[in-house]
């Protein structure tokens, strides 16, 4: 049962800026404190993907990556070696199969491995590199460009190419290259690369089943795949920018990320 919901609406053809919420920020308290408002931030997860798959198009509209170039001219050698023992062909995976899900990576997430090592322990600190190791432990979906498969392992690795090519964090070169400040981002941030912005209310607490949110520490989804923390009304208006232009530089940018 959900404790809070959070909504924004933006449609400038109905002159409609809408947003409320209902409940409150933690199921386990009720009092006026804790009531839920839309100006709360949370954990937006996989929505972090758009992110990262934007910032790429970036990079590409820059012109510092090629989408069908293999990937192992972006990632470092550690990581290209961990794929190919396991058998990847890696010189055959591109930026664009990282991108579309069709790279055949097994998902690091995907089953009950990487749920229980967190169960182990709530506050460890995870690394990329662990991450990779997890997803190198699964069997391949197939081979680059055979099936279309679900997999964090493709966006933590487009979060190291970002890193790689940007020569920054993967928190500071999302916000400069998609400059969250022309866009009006200002309660968005990369939970532990970031300090979150000054006079934000609490962030709201998330459940899987009994599991708290605030138990876990971030770094289980802060590599690409996962990790900003965001409000509603901020990723309402990142959504409505990127999907009307306002992102890139040239419409043809858009034009292929679609």
């Amino acid at each position: 049962t959900a404790h809070g919901i959070q909504v924004h609406i933006d449609s400038p053809q109905l002159n409609l800026d809408w947003r409320g919420a209902v409940g409150f920020t933690d199921r386990n308290h009720n009092t006026a404190r804790e009531v839920l408002t839309p100006f709360h931030p949370l954990r937006i997860a996989s929505n972090t993907k758009t992110f990262v798959a934007a910032a790429i198009l970036r990079l590409w509209e820059q012109q510092h990556l090629l989408l069908d170039n293999s990937v192992s001219e972006y990632l470092c050698d550690d990581h290209c070696r961990l794929i190919k023992e396991k058998g990847y062909a890696l010189n055959e995976i591109s930026i664009r199969h990282l991108l579309t899900h069709t790279s055949g990576l097994f998902d690091y997430a995907d089953g009950p491995v990487f749920a229980d090592a967190i169960a182990a322990n709530f506050q460890r600190h995870w690394t990329r590199t662990e991450q990779l190791q997890l997803a190198m432990r699964g069997e391949p979906y197939g081979k680059p460009g055979e099936v279309c498969r679900y997999s964090d392992t493709g966006y933590i690795l487009l979060g190291e190419i970002i890193e790689h090519i940007y020569g920054e964090s993967l928190g500071k070169a999302l916000r400069q290259l998609l400059d969250y400040e022309r866009l009006g981002l200002t309660n968005t941030w990369l939970e532990k690369m970031e300090t979150p912005p000054a006079d934000l209310l609490p962030r709201v607490h998330q459940y899987d089943g009994e599991l708290d949110s605030y138990a876990v520490d971030a770094s289980f989804d802060i590599y690409g795949g996962g990790g900003l923390v965001s409000t509603v009304e901020d990723v309402s208006r990142f959504m409505r920018a990127l999907f009307t232009g306002d992102v890139y530089k040239s419409p043809r940018t858009l034009e292929e990320m679609l």
